[in-house]
């Protein structure tokens, strides 16, 4: 086997076991949807901790990487808490076997013709080249933290202040320099992910397997799927962290379920992939609000469920957002210049605007979707 294949399946394997682990045994299992999930929780908790340990100027070689994930993980399954949870009757599916198999076989069809593409197409977006591959890359020589290539003009223009947590998602997944086959393979990886996190987390909501299968096909054919230019950008990776916090927020509701704070981590996480991801997590952090409000707990317990959620996610986020100012070179953001005139000038002919949304939102080599 590929040996660059080979440490990209271990480090998979280990972020995923390290999510399960400090998931304290609450699912067990071998269910697709919820080993998507221990991804994210692992990912999630393992590259904060790998930064933090680079920041601190001490070099993290692969083995030390894979050997840390590992202890990490033997510690907390050792120490985690053996409660199980009841399946929720309300979620149990109601559809029938046959039109289960079948849509799953066409949801899942449709997901192996995007991974024939990505297989064949070039990794060709220029944003990979000059932004996120580039610093995956050049940041971790000797596997240490190396922020001063930011600095240098040849990487003034790939925006310098963009979070680095993708470039280390990266770098945990290939235990050491990704190349042209881990980016393929970690794109589908995520891709996958978010499939199964998406099927997982509406049937636990609705109990049906046809509609989580239809929602999982409609997933494959949209543009996020099959734009081959996504190869390489943050757009999966942010799909994937996005959709598993959603599934991990309905597991609040519909158990078995994990933690509060594993829904937590992944949603501050996102901010760690793409300043847009900062937008996301404070989405999901008032729905999952609004989830444990809603519930018939007491007050009390209620408080320190929401407590157990929105801490964590301000943590990671907080965090990250901190380490960005300390470790990057500023950027050129929107509020630069005269905002408050560019956005007059352009109320003023709002048909124009809303012309040109539409012409691009109904175009249909988008499928209707955006």
């Amino acid at each position: 086997m590929n040996l660059e294949i080979l440490r990209f399946a271990s480090g998979a394997g280990l972020l995923v076991l390290l999510g399960r682990a400090a998931s304290r045994g609450r699912v067990r299992g071998l269910d697709p949807g919820e080993l998507a999930l221990d991804g994210a929780i692992g990912l999630s908790l393992a590259a904060p901790a790998a930064l933090a340990w680079l920041v601190l100027g001490m070099p993290l070689p692969p083995r030390v990487l894979a050997g840390a994930e590992a202890a990490a993980a033997i510690f907390l399954l050792f120490a985690r808490r053996t409660g199980r949870f009841r399946a929720d009757p309300s979620s149990a599916p109601e559809d029938s076997r046959l039109a289960a198999r079948v849509s799953a076989l066409l949801a899942f069809g449709a997901f192996a013709v995007c991974v024939w593409k990505w297989a064949r197409v070039p990794l060709w977006s220029w944003d990979h080249f000059a932004i996120w591959g580039v610093k995956a890359r050049r940041l971790f020589p000797l596997s240490s933290l190396d922020t001063t290539t930011l600095h240098s003009f040849g990487l003034r223009v790939s925006n310098p202040n963009y979070p680095l947590g993708l470039p280390l998602v990266w770098r945990l997944l290939a235990l050491g320099e990704p190349g042209t086959g881990a980016f393929r393979a970690s794109h589908g990886l995520f891709a996958l992910g978010a499939l199964f996190a998406l099927r997982a987390g509406t049937r636990r909501a609705t109990g049906s397997a046809l509609l989580a299968n239809a929602l999982a096909g409609a997933l494959c054919v949209s543009p996020l799927f099959w734009d081959s230019e996504a190869l390489g950008l943050a757009e999966m990776p942010l799909a994937f962290l996005a959709v598993a916090s959603a599934a991990l927020l309905l597991g609040l509701r519909h158990p078995p379920g994990r933690p509060e704070w594993a829904a937590g981590v992944t949603i501050g996480y996102l901010a760690w992939i793409k300043q847009e991801g900062m937008v996301l997590a404070c989405l999901l952090l008032l729905a999952g609000v609004g989830i444990l409000l809603a519930s018939r707990a007491p007050g009390r317990l209620r408080a320190k469920s929401v407590a157990a959620l929105v801490l964590p996610a301000i943590a990671v986020a907080g965090a990250g957002a901190a380490l960005w100012r300390l470790l990057l070179p500023p950027g050129l953001g929107f509020f630069v210049g005269d905002w408050p005139a560019r956005g007059l000038a352009r109320l003023r002919s709002p048909m124009a605007l809303w012309k040109a949304l539409a012409h691009e939102l109904l175009a249909g080599d988008w499928l209707g979707l955006w």
